[in-house]
């Protein structure tokens, strides 16, 4: 089942703020961007219904961007939209990991992390803001790891 990238985002603030950790839009569209390819990489299955995107900075999903820019490079203090609706067990498992592993870096650690040669970023950045990474790709890189 495919979910709304702001479902997710929210699923992660829910943990940053229970926890104490600090997110920024940075890090929380990164942080989207690897349970996305996680989740495929486990599940065979897509985990939002949103386009990522290449961006200069590493791979960007746009509705989280747009909603939590207004922070700039601060933490974010608030929740924007509805919560996330229950998440079925799997899906849930593999967010629960990505944000276990993934959670003690900083937004610029996690740019560089999605910029590896050969990661997805990599194969589809070509200069341009609104570059699509296909989702093939996306699995592919994370199945391999």
């Amino acid at each position: 089942m495919r979910y709304s990238a702001l479902w997710i985002a929210n699923y992660f603030l829910d943990k940053a703020f229970r926890e104490g950790v600090e997110m920024t839009p940075m890090k929380l569209v990164k942080m989207v961007y690897l349970a996305h390819g996680w989740n495929m990489a486990i599940t065979n299955n897509p985990l939002i219904n949103e386009q990522v995107h290449a961006w200069r900075y590493g791979p960007v999903i746009r509705s989280v961007y747009d909603t939590y820019k207004v922070y700039g490079s601060n933490q974010i203090r608030q929740i924007f939209g509805n919560p996330s609706p229950d998440l079925d067990p799997d899906t849930r498992k593999v967010l629960d990991k990505v944000w276990e592993v993934y959670k003690k870096y900083d937004g610029l650690q996690l740019s560089t992390l999605t910029h590896e040669t050969g990661s997805p970023w990599e194969k589809s950045y070509n200069g341009e803001r609104d570059t699509p990474i296909p989702d093939n790709v996306i699995q592919e890189f994370y199945q391999n790891l």
